[in-house]
């Protein structure tokens, strides 16, 4: 391994970061877009004499160049060590080459047993002990050729076991214990991990046998269905995807993974020329094995991962868990932005049996037409978590279930594109028979239940909601659509006064005396101002009125100077060489920010 202090004090960090992302570099800062969200206006600053980077935007990441590393290469600490380390044509210490050939070492004799144990599950299978399941395979559409394709095997319980089987080749006892083959019994004594199941190959992306999965044969066993290899040094569940070898070069090409659950769908998916289909080998998917799919996408064009996983009632709880993990793992920024998780789901009747299937194994050998249907019609991950959680909680039943409901998807707020997010809450509005204030109080309430790292990131995306439903404006509206005689008062204000494009438009046409056919083109246009039109304003004197309008007048003003004012001091860090012009503008925008202090305390 690379040390840490050596990579730090020897990067560039602006000329190394200059490689990744079109940088406009003035002296020892730089600054461009965000190369981890979309943006138009730059926000993404570097400083070499901070060795840091920062964006000022709403994902607001930063950190030194290690971490930038890992974040654009989508790789770990280490690995970002080691590419920093090339770049910079660095040594990795003797200490740390030692241990990494140790591991190294340990690993490729892991791999060289594991293809020991794949010949010996083989050959049982192909022998007479192994007729039964044989038979077994070949009821299930699997042929000769793909026993050895696809790594089939069979272990079985009794005196000639794979223990003796390694003495017999001179696996010494310790490195067959470290491959997990070899496992200590709750007696004491030592044997095989594996009996009396259909073996299965587990591959990296290389091809090397890591470890392998396990389906029981016997049906009245009471031992689980499936069981795979422990940790070892080679092989972390965790940490890989099953025909990840087989797929990465069709994930690669399609820019889409369809991530299934088990060894016979990946299997069946396949021999069937679905060559994009891996499994996360269980009902649970992790941030590695996501993080492994990422390196086979192509960076610059937009990616899909479809989740496959069976459509019964454990599958469907399956899915939901699964996507507990994606979306703290999308919270999190550590997948790339143009990267699509969908769901499939899949339900065909089999016009035999009349039996609806529900897993994708079954569903391609009897349908492949309706499988590839149920990869079109995908939902999105949003769509999906609200969907079901909807279902879940039967909101339409009571106040308090719309309550639960809209907390527990507040987890999907940072989702959702920050410009989407108020048709989402007006959507979801519309769809619970809620105002839209009451659906931003339970997000709120929600953020605050499940507040983490990302609350603040959260907080600032319900603010945008708060935004786009401002009162202030709303009631400057509604008293100038309900009362001509307060025109005269609003007709000199400007409309950059007004904060909310629709609520400029409607200032802007009711300056203009309403011209009807530009509200009837626009339906939402015209919602919004039926609304304003009907808003509940507390009956008041003329007199009442006008100090209302001109108090509202005062602090839309104040509103608008004290963001200029927040605009002026970015302006002023972004551009240092335009000083002396941006302190001249400044004063002016004190002098009207006093005036306005003083108007409202007089």
């Amino acid at each position: 391994m690379f040390s840490v202090e050596e990579i730090k004090n020897n990067a560039d960090i602006i000329a190394v970061i200059s490689e990744y992302v079109p940088l406009s570099i003035t002296g020892n800062r730089a600054k461009s877009v965000c190369p981890f969200h979309t943006e138009k206006t730059p926000s993404f600053h570097v400083n070499s004499e901070r060795k840091s980077w920062k964006c000022f935007g709403s994902c607001n990441e930063g950190g030194d160049i290690i971490s930038f590393v890992q974040k654009i290469e989508n790789v770990d600490f280490s690995q970002a060590l080691k590419i920093l380390g090339d770049k910079l044509g660095l040594r990795e210490t003797n200490f740390s080459n030692n241990n990494l050939k140790k591991d190294k070492d340990i690993i490729s004799e892991i791999h060289k047993i594991n293809k020991i144990a794949s010949e010996y599950f083989r050959n049982k299978l192909l022998s007479k002990d192994g007729e039964k399941i044989l038979d077994y395979l070949n009821s299930r559409g699997y042929e000769k050729d793909d026993i050895e394709k696809r790594g089939f095997g069979l272990s079985l319980s009794g005196t000639n076991s794979l223990a003796g089987y390694l003495k017999i080749n001179n696996v010494s006892s310790k490195i067959a214990k470290e491959s997990g083959l070899i496992v200590q019994k709750k007696d004491g004594t030592w044997g095989d991990m594996f009996y009396d199941r259909l073996m299965i190959n587990i591959y990296d992306s290389e091809g090397n046998i890591i470890g392998f999965g396990a389906r029981e044969i016997y049906e009245n066993s009471n031992s689980p269905k499936y069981i795979n290899t422990n940790a070892t040094p080679a092989f972390d569940k965790s940490a890989n995807l099953y025909g990840i070898n087989w797929a990465k070069d069709n994930i690669r090409k399609k820019n889409q993974a369809i991530v299934v659950e088990g060894y016979m769908d990946v299997i069946t998916a396949h021999k069937y020329g679905y060559n994009n289909v891996v499994a996360a080998m269980g009902v649970a998917i992790t941030g590695r094995q996501i993080n492994l799919l990422m390196k086979y996408f192509n960076k610059n064009e937009p990616g899909k991962i479809i989740l496959c996983l069976d459509s019964d009632n454990a599958g469907i709880e399956a899915t939901n868990r699964v996507l507990e993990v994606i979306v703290d793992y999308i919270s999190s920024n550590k997948i790339k932005e143009n990267i699509n998780i969908e769901i499939a789901q899949i339900d065909i009747k089999d016009p035999s049996t009349k039996k609806i299937i529900k897993d994708p194994d079954e569903a391609i050998k009897l349908s492949p037409i309706e499988w590839e249907n149920s990869l079109k019609n995908t939902k999105n991950i949003i769509d999906y978590i609200v969907d079901v959680k909807y279902l879940h909680y039967s909101p339409k039943e009571s106040p308090h279930n719309i309550e639960k409901y809209v907390i527990d998807i507040s987890k999907v707020i940072n989702l959702i594109n920050k410009n989407e997010l108020p048709n989402f809450t007006k959507s979801l509005a519309k769809k619970l028979d809620i105002s839209h204030r009451e659906i931003t109080n339970l997000l709120n309430k929600g953020i605050r239940k499940y507040s983490s790292k990302n609350y603040h990131t959260l907080k600032n995306k319900i603010k945008t909601i708060d935004d786009n439903i401002d009162a202030l404006d709303e009631h400057f509206l509604s008293l100038l659509i309900k009362y001509e005689d307060l025109k005269e008062y609003g007709i000199a204000i400007p409309e950059n006064y007004i904060k909310q494009n629709d609520n400029k438009m409607i200032f802007s046409l009711w300056k203009n005396n309403f011209i009807g056919d530009d509200i009837e083109s626009d339906e939402e246009l015209k919602e919004k101002i039926d609304y304003l039109r009907l808003r509940d304003i507390p009956e008041s004197s003329l007199t009442r009125k006008v100090e209302d309008i001109n108090q509202i007048i005062k602090r839309l003003k104040e509103r608008f100077l004290r963001e200029l004012k927040v605009q002026e001091i970015e302006d002023l860090k972004n551009n240092p060489e335009l000083k002396d012009k941006i302190v001249e503008n400044s004063l002016d925008s004190n002098e009207n920010l006093r005036k306005v202090f003083i108007g409202r305390n007089n």
